[in-house]
């Protein structure tokens, strides 16, 4: 599995990586790509819940609606929001 220190490699060369406890995201193409890390924030930690969500959509646990979409890694994830 990839690490987190791999995770904030690859979203650097999209932008300004941003983090909030373990969570790391980039705002880039219209998307928002994040990831989590697994267990301790550690750059050795492997990431888990590589995301892609279009930007200012907004879960809402009312309705059970939660927009974007989980890769299997993050390659697949900036692919996707790399797209025309």
């Amino acid at each position: 599995m990839a690490t987190v220190a791999y995770g904030k490699k690859q979203l650097q060369k999209l932008g300004t990586v941003h983090q909030q406890g373990g969570k790391y995201w980039v705002e880039y193409n219209g998307y928002c790509v994040s990831f989590l890390a697994n267990g301790e924030n550690r750059p050795d930690q492997s990431m888990i819940c590589e995301h892609t969500v279009r930007i200012g959509q907004e879960a809402d646990a009312q309705t059970d609606y939660f927009p974007g979409s989980y890769w299997p890694n993050l390659t697949q994830a900036i692919r996707y929001a790399s797209r025309p």
